[in-house]
């Protein structure tokens, strides 16, 4: 064995070690995770590996928890060419998932809906409250919609972290929250999250479709962000203490910086993350959300989605809505 690597807050443990002059990396899956989870974890990382997005796998032992893959040796720092190669690997590997044909929608908005009822709002200045009450309602909105967008097979947890740079591509590694999504909503992850930077967006999504995104394209884009944004800063946010969660002032929230600006500015210094630096961080992306109800477009993007996608009855937002209204 020739070290460890970090596997983040995943549980596993990752040990490098080396046969015959080359090295591997052995994952141990852990002990905390279902067997349903870890043998779902087996099959993503086999699939990535077949696709040629992740690391090739060698074996796994399902009753032992563990699997081999290739080593990959990541590039040290971020090239100036990082973003722009970052968006076209992406891009690659998320159309290459989402001709995998699948007929199952994804259950984990609901399970956030879940975690964000069992806040206790009257905690946060009411001025706070009555935003979160005005972004529950718009997101129920989106996710009428977003729920009828095509699944897809897909990573579920893309980030910075789960991206490894290498000197000819990039790689998709940490696949225990594989599951079912769709395209927008892993194209906003890239964006938001892998290259932090809305910039590309446009890049991305023609690479993806491989044509010139329409309107209903950057429609869905928007929804897509609405659900990515608001689920990733529900469960950052839950990880705090309700005292740290909700000690945040309404002028300080309206002063939050845009999280893609603030996340690559946290990364740029590569610096220990802080207690402040999450709150900031994770409150950032429940302002964005804020910020992509409230526009102009948001209707609009309604009116697109409406002409080609069908409408399911709005049964779950009005249970949603009186529920929280009750608490």
């Amino acid at each position: 064995m020739i070290g460890d690597l970090s596997a983040g807050g995943s549980g596993a443990s990752l040990k490098i070690i080396a046969v015959n002059g080359k090295n591997y990396v052995l994952r141990t899956i852990s002990t905390k995770r279902t067997k349903i989870q870890v043998q779902s974890e087996f099959v993503a990382t086999e699939i990535s590996s077949t696709l040629n997005i992740g690391p090739k796998i060698y074996f796994y032992d399902l009753a032992h928890r563990f699997l081999l893959t290739d080593y990959l040796t990541p590039l040290k720092g971020q090239t100036p060419d990082y973003p722009g190669r970052v968006v076209n690997d992406m891009s690659q590997y998320l159309s290459k998932l989402n001709q995998i044909n699948i007929n199952s929608n994804d259950q984990s908005f609901r399970n956030v809906i879940k975690i964000f009822q069992s806040w206790n709002l009257d905690k946060c200045p009411k001025k706070i409250k009555k935003a979160l009450e005005k972004i529950l309602s718009k997101v129920l909105d989106s996710y009428e919609l977003f729920q009828d967008f095509s699944p897809m097979l897909a990573h579920n947890d893309l980030h910075f972290g789960n991206i490894l740079v290498g000197k000819e591509r990039a790689y998709i590694i940490s696949w225990e929250e594989f599951y079912i999504s769709n395209a927008p909503f892993e194209l906003a992850a890239t964006i938001y999250r892998v290259v932090a930077d809305e910039s590309l967006k446009e890049s991305l999504m023609q690479k993806f479709y491989n044509r010139v995104p329409t309107k209903i394209d950057h429609a869905k884009f928007r929804v897509g962000s609405i659900i990515y944004l608001f689920m990733q800063a529900v469960k950052d946010l839950s990880t705090l203490d309700e005292k740290d969660r909700f000690g945040i002032t309404y002028n300080e929230y309206k002063a939050l910086p845009e999280p893609t600006i603030y996340l690559k500015k946290i990364l740029g210094k590569n610096e220990e993350i802080t207690l402040e630096t999450k709150k900031v961080y994770f409150w950032s992306m429940m302002k964005k959300v804020d910020s992509l109800v409230s526009e102009r477009g948001f209707h609009d993007d309604f009116k697109l989605i409406n002409k080609s996608e069908k409408r399911e009855p709005k049964a779950f937002k009005r249970t949603v809505l009186e529920r929280f209204k009750e608490s």
